[in-house]
């Protein structure tokens, strides 16, 4: 079962987080740091990487 929401779930999970049933991915775990992101504009956007030293500034 897959569960994703933005939001803290509306009923206890300790069970299935105790028998390890249960992973849990933290917003901050999906965020890309800046290294992450020059590199999905650079290969997946293919964006060059001069407007993304721009975007820095």
């Amino acid at each position: 079962m897959l569960i994703s929401t933005r939001t803290q779930l509306p009923f206890p999970t300790i069970k299935w987080t105790a028998k390890a049933q249960l992973t849990e991915i933290s917003m901050t775990e999906l965020q890309f740091n800046e290294a992450e992101a020059a590199l999905y504009y650079q290969e997946v956007m293919k964006l060059p990487s001069e407007l993304t030293v721009q975007a820095k500034q």
